[in-house]
């Protein structure tokens, strides 16, 4: 399972940088790809996907002949916002960002056109700005596959919905995702069904905590949105995540 997860992330770097190198929207950056320095703009080095992310982008762009400028915003819409203005100030040639916040990212996006620079959004589409280059997941599946996940070791009782951030579309559908497999199953009662700001580790550790202590322990499954607050939930000694 981890060997196909690193395969679609492969994928997905893969197609990221053919952007800046192959694609239309980039064709006068494509005859010198050994001058090329890409903005990189990451979610969090906390969380182990994204360290699977940093080191196949880097092998791929070490195959291409281009330079990564990478910064981490640790989840914070601000922080990737004063990373992103710092980091357009020094002339990258293309951005690849993954949004921490859909909606704000648009201004984002558009400064970096207003300065002929063009953007890939990774992961994470943006409805307030016109991108240049969109790369992303079946997102919805993902929800779909972590619900069914999730049945196979407990197929009915009592279950938790941990959402990621609400400022992030993805976390949405993957939300969707999961209920569109859960809330039909008459097996399965979801006793808590909410989002959590940032993707807060330590947030969903209390939640886990609490829904435990409400429901005497009678939980049968945490779904998360991603592999931090899943850790956050395993901390509370919960059952299945």
């Amino acid at each position: 399972m981890l060997q196909k997860v690193r395969n679609s992330q492969r994928a997905l770097a893969w197609a990221s940088f053919a952007g800046v190198i192959g694609g239309a929207a980039f064709a006068p950056l494509a005859a010198h790809a050994e001058d090329i320095t890409i903005g990189m703009y990451m979610k969090t080095h906390t969380e182990l996907r994204w360290k699977f992310d940093e080191e196949i982008m880097k092998d791929e762009a070490a195959k291409l002949g281009v330079k990564l400028n990478f910064q981490w915003a640790d989840n914070s819409p601000t922080t990737q916002a004063s990373q992103f203005e710092n980091l357009l100030s020094q002339k990258v040639n293309a951005i690849v960002i993954i949004p921490i916040d859909s909606a704000a990212a648009g201004k984002l996006i558009d400064e970096a056109h207003d300065q002929k620079v063009p953007v890939i959004s990774y992961d994470v589409p943006v409805s307030s700005a016109k991108l240049d280059f969109m790369v992303e997941r079946n997102n919805a599946q993902v929800g779909v596959l972590q619900a069914n996940a999730a049945l196979r070791f407990a197929p009915k009782g009592n279950y938790v919905l941990i959402k990621g951030d609400p400022g992030n579309s993805v976390a949405a559908t993957f939300g969707e995702g999961a209920e569109k497999i859960l809330k039909p199953n008459k097996n399965i009662n979801i006793v808590y069904d909410q989002f959590m700001t940032n993707w807060d580790q330590k947030g969903a550790e209390a939640v886990a905590e609490n829904q435990l202590s409400e429901h005497n322990d009678n939980i049968a499954a945490f779904v998360t949105s991603n592999d931090g607050m899943g850790q956050g939930v395993a901390q509370a000694g919960s059952g299945p995540v």
